[in-house]
């Protein structure tokens, strides 16, 4: 097919200089702050009497602890507990503290020898208690804000009449066996009460250090956290996961009531089992190719009915079987109506047999509820997905405003499905934005596929917006689009002429033996530095490596920002 006489103005890529066989030497930057675990807790209780432990990630942050300081509001931190890789996406680190008497409320600030961090995250103290749980501790000597008498289970503590908003469960390090100890309901926490936006409640891993870890072991239908009821204001992770076989229709994370018809009907949000305003933040999952979920389950994290759910800096890895003889469920799959959540700097990789890796999609009533945006405002980011099968990302029935933008996807070794991205938007309510995203995917092992797949049957998107991408197709059979849509690629023609698809300021190549590291950093030439949009400035307000973006005439194309400093 001819892409240009389609799409219109399309860049050439014939000499972007972005792909080399050997890592540059990288100039380390100021530090900069990208999320965090929590944003609020107590200067004081807990250990040492010195409150909240609170972890930062980021980059730039250095090798070595003792170069660093954090100021939270007008004090300095009271301790400094670990700097090293986080839990998530491997090139993002993690820096732990505890936040001592002189943290106060305000902006949190890394310094590294004498560079500041970006002080846009905030943090408010307030008052909570700490009830530390262990794998050797007993819920009948437990005693809360004493670390040298923790609980054993955490619904336990949820139960206890003193547990209450603004309140911390911190696991202490060692081996969670969750399969074979009855921790309640199949699920590490069944989350039944609530915290609320000034007093959230929190169920934490304590900081790592050296040979101390929290470590959940997975090996039977088990979640660290699920739901019935509805609930409100949580944090949770810093957990290492464990899955140790294949165990059916099981969760890591399981948020959200499924779908029931009322929820057609009904958009007042009646239904039961909503979860509201939950972050799941810095988890590690490996299934050690051993296939964990490899069958009947819907998602590793699996958030339904709910509004404002946050997934950031998670890791799932290695879920099924290293030969690909088995399907895998979805990496994370958001269904159900749910708006406001937001997907970002994760890391999914190494499933050589799996269904669409972030799914977003209503799957009941054959299409019923798909005339309604049930799933929209969704923010998908930052996110590092390689070495996949199925479509790195589906957006498909029910789905309305979604936002895709500074992901890389690499290496994806399809073996069932031909696209990549499908934006498929069941319905005709999908309105997606694509923007300043890296793919460089063979779509289909031995045949052709397409690295953009948009409509499906008997629908199209309501509009597709590409800018500041760059497309990559290493094998010559492969295309840049296609549709499954009734009517094929004249369908689709006819779609792309009345409008619905913009797609400028992008770089489009193909090579038949590309030669890669598989580091997609802008180098001194290339064609994408400064040619792209500020269009995208609404919504994209800095790079993958949160450089941020300073107007019109300095948008590069690409995840990344050309940065000299760093050749």
């Amino acid at each position: 097919m001819n892409i240009n006489a389609i799409t219109g103005r399309i860049g050439s890529l014939a000499s972007l200089v972005i792909l080399i066989l050997i890592f540059p030497v990288i100039a380390e930057a100021a530090p900069r702050i990208f999320y965090t675990d929590i944003d609020s807790g107590p200067n004081t209780g807990g250990e040492n009497d010195n409150g909240a432990y609170l972890s930062i990630f980021g980059k730039g942050f250095g090798a070595d602890i003792g170069q660093v300081k954090v100021y939270v509001g007008d004090g300095e931190v009271a301790r400094y507990m670990y700097l090293g890789p986080s839990l998530g996406r491997p090139d993002v680190q993690q820096l732990s503290v505890q936040l001592g008497k002189a943290a106060s409320s305000g902006p949190i600030k890394v310094v590294v020898n004498g560079a500041d961090s970006n002080t846009d995250h905030r943090f408010t103290v307030r008052p909570g208690n700490f009830y530390f749980i262990s794998p050797t501790g007993k819920d009948s000597r437990g005693k809360k804000n004493n670390i040298e008498r923790p609980y054993r289970h955490p619904n336990y503590i949820k139960d206890l009449y003193g547990f209450r908003p603004g309140d911390f469960i911190i696991a202490l390090p060692g081996t969670y066996h969750l399969a074979t100890e009855n921790y309640g309901a199949n699920s590490w926490l069944r989350a039944d009460k609530s915290g609320t936006a000034e007093e959230p409640l929190a169920f934490l891993g304590y900081p790592p250090s050296p040979g101390r870890e929290v470590d959940v072991q997975f090996s039977n239908n088990n979640a660290i956290i699920s739901n019935y009821v509805s609930i409100a204001h949580w944090v949770v992770g810093n957990f290492k996961v464990s899955l140790t076989d294949c165990v059916g229709a099981g969760e890591i994370v399981a948020l959200g009531a499924t779908t029931t018809p009322s929820i057609c009907q009904d958009k007042t949000g009646k239904m039961l089992g909503k979860v509201s305003f939950v972050k799941i933040v810095n988890i590690d999952a490996d299934g050690h190719d051993t296939g964990g979920f490899c069958s009947g389950g819907d998602g590793l994290i699996e958030i339904s009915y709910s509004e404002g759910v946050k997934i950031l800096g998670v890791a799932l890895h290695n879920t099924s079987p290293a030969k690909g003889d088995e399907e895998s469920a979805h990496a994370i799959y958001l269904s159900t109506r749910q708006k406001g959540t937001e997907v970002g700097w994760n890391a999914v990789y190494n499933m050589p047999a799996t269904r669409a890796v972030i799914q977003v999609h209503q799957d009941a009533f054959g299409g019923a509820c798909w005339s309604d945006k049930q799933i929209t405002d969704i923010r998908i980011h930052d996110n590092l997905l390689h070495d996949l099968a199925g479509q790195a990302i589906l957006l498909d029935g029910g789905t309305g405003d979604i936002q895709v933008y500074n992901n890389i996807i690499y290496n994806h070794r399809d073996r069932r499905y031909g696209d990549v991205i499908a934006l498929r938007g069941g319905g005709r309510k999908l309105n997606a934005l694509l923007y300043n995203n890296v793919v460089y995917a063979n779509a289909r092992a031995g045949g052709q596929g397409t690295l953009l797949d948009i409509g499906y049957n008997s629908g199209m998107p309501a509009r597709v917006t590409l800018y500041n991408n760059i497309f990559y197709v290493p094998d010559p059979q492969d295309l840049y689009f296609d549709s499954e849509v009734n009517g094929g690629m004249l369908a689709f023609k006819a779609w792309v002429a009345a409008g619905y698809l913009t797609s400028d300021y992008n770089l489009w190549y193909g090579s038949k033996s590309p030669k890669t590291a598989f580091d997609f950093r802008l180098r001194r030439g290339s064609p994408a530095i400064g040619k792209g949009t500020s269009k995208v400035s609404p919504v994209v307000s800095h790079d993958y490596d949160m450089n941020f973006w300073a107007g019109e005439g300095r948008y590069d194309i690409g995840a990344y920002q050309y940065r000299p400093d760093t050749e």
